[in-house]
């Protein structure tokens, strides 16, 4: 999608001599939503809420989250893919019942996005 690219570059401003020094900060960055997101927010809507309500709405606050300027149906794009992010982070913590397995998930997806909007 045109412009998509930019969009992404624009919301998460890196340098590409800089792709190491990003690394720690890819990483801080999904532990910190990860315990927000999954480890709280996930953790207590399931106490009151069935799993699969409680997944969709994290997964809509995270989503949100994310909201950037731009074109909106460039951002819109965005922001389905983050969701649908969102969606697997959150069956994999369901799954582990481990925020760090879901933080490697999320390091590693962002991670390849950098690498990807590198080329």
């Amino acid at each position: 999608m045109p412009g998509f690219s930019d969009h992404i570059l624009s919301r998460t401003s890196f340098v590409p001599s800089e792709v190491l020094a990003l690394i720690p900060t890819l990483l801080i960055a999904a532990l910190g939503e990860e315990i927000a997101m999954r480890g709280f927010m996930q953790n207590q809507l399931t106490k009151y809420i069935k799993f699969v309500p409680a997944l969709i709405t994290t997964s809509v606050l995270f989503a949100m989250c994310h909201i950037a300027k731009g074109e909106l149906h460039i951002v819109l794009y965005d922001l389905a893919f983050i969701f649908i992010d969102s969606i697997l982070y959150g069956l994999i913590f369901k799954k582990t019942n481990n925020v760090c397995v879901s933080t490697i998930a999320h390091f590693i997806a962002n991670l390849l996005s950098v690498l990807v909007f590198l080329r």
